[in-house]
């Protein structure tokens, strides 16, 4: 038998009921991970005239980047009121800058306490251990 027939017939698999099982329930998670980012775009590309006349489409009804214009700050204040926005203006950059605040703070506390729990499970032996770090 040669080398690729060897390699053919492993990645020929059997369908199984447990193999479609899993693929079913993997789909289904992706499409419920996938589902807000689909549903922040449909928001964001819908003018807020139509925004609640077209909940039930699967599209945007008029598709538009003015919500990222504002957001931006390229459209005054009373063409936004004109358009149904609030006529507030919008502090992108100092939005930004707190959220990259958070994310710092987030991940420099997520790693530090994940390396001291890290080094508690090599280290120390203690009742409970294999439970804790299942």
């Amino acid at each position: 038998m040669s080398q690729a027939s060897k390699i053919s017939s492993r990645v020929v698999q059997r369908f199984s009921f447990g193999r479609g099982l899993a693929w079913f329930l993997l789909l289904i998670f992706i499409f419920i991970s996938i589902f807000p980012v689909y549903f922040v775009l449909k928001t964001a590309l819908t003018s807020h005239k139509v925004l609640g006349e077209s909940a039930s489409s699967f599209l945007p009804a008029e598709a538009t980047f003015f919500n990222f214009a504002r957001v931006l700050g390229l459209v005054p204040s009373e063409a936004a009121q004109a358009a149904g926005a609030s006529a507030e203006t919008i502090n992108f950059v100092g939005a930004l800058q707190i959220t990259c605040l958070y994310v710092l703070v987030t991940v420099v506390g997520q790693i530090l306490f994940s390396a001291l729990a890290a080094y508690a499970f090599a280290r120390l032996r203690f009742p409970g251990r294999n439970i804790l770090f299942f």
